[in-house]
C-alpha cells in the first residue's frame, strides 16, 4: 500500500498516516461481507499479487513478519496490496531477527522459537494465509495465543491438517506444503 505522508496532530497527541485508499478493505473484510470463503482461482489471484510484493520487499533485506488475511488489502480493481508494516524488519539489523513478533496464528516455528529468520518467515506466513482465505480460519484457530505459539514451536500445520482435505486440488496443497 503507497504511502503519502503523515500528519502528527499536537491536540489530540495522535499520529496519521496517509496511505493509499484501498475500497474493497482487507480479503477478511471481503470474505465476511460475503459470507464466504475464497475459491482455490480466488486465492491463487491474490496470492499471486502479494508473492509480486513479497519479491519486492525482500530485495530490499526487509521482512513484513505479519502476512495475514487482514493485512492484505484490496483496491477498486482487485489488486492485492500488502499492509500494515508494523512489525516489519530489515534484515540487516542483526539484533530483530530472532525476535518474537507477528500475529500467532501465522507466525513461523522460527519467529515462534526466537530463533534466527529471514525473508522464509513470510512464505510461511503466506502459506498459512492461503489455509484462512479457503477454510476461513487459520491452523489452531480455536486455541488461545500463547497455546498457538507453543504448539507451532513445537508441531507446526502442515498442509495435510486443512480441514477438508478432500476438497483442495493437489495444486493447492502442494503450493502450501511448500510454503
Amino acid at each position: 500500500v503507497k504511502y503519502y505522508g503523515s500528519y502528527f496532530s499536537r491536540k489530540s497527541n495522535t499520529l496519521w498516516l496517509i496511505l493509499e485508499y484501498c475500497a474493497s478493505g482487507s480479503v477478511i473484510d471481503l470474505m465476511l461481507s460475503m459470507n464466504r470463503t475464497f475459491s482455490e482461482i480466488e486465492v491463487a489471484t491474490i496470492i499471486e499479487m502479494i508473492l509480486k510484493g513479497l519479491v519486492d520487499i525482500h530485495k530490499k533485506n526487509l521482512i513484513h513478519r505479519d502476512i495475514k488475511g487482514a493485512n492484505i488489502l484490496l483496491s477498486e480493481d482487485g489488486t492485492a496490496k500488502i499492509a500494515d508494516f508494523g512489525v516489519g524488519v530489515h534484515l540487516i539489523n542483526e539484533k530483530n531477527r530472532n525476535s518474537k513478533k507477528g500475529s500467532p496464528y501465522w507466525m513461523s516455528p522460527q519467529v515462534a522459537l526466537k530463533s534466527d529468520y529471514d525473508s522464509k518467515t513470510d512464505i510461511w506466513s503466506l502459506g498459512i494465509t492461503c489455509i484462512e482465505m479457503i477454510e476461513g480460519e487459520p491452523p489452531y484457530s480455536q486455541l488461545k495465543p500463547r497455546c498457538v505459539i507453543e504448539k507451532i514451536g513445537r508441531n507446526p500445520p502442515i498442509a495435510e491438517e486443512l480441514i477438508n482435505p478432500d476438497f483442495h486440488t493437489d495444486a493447492f496443497i502442494d503450493f502450501v506444503k511448500n510454503c
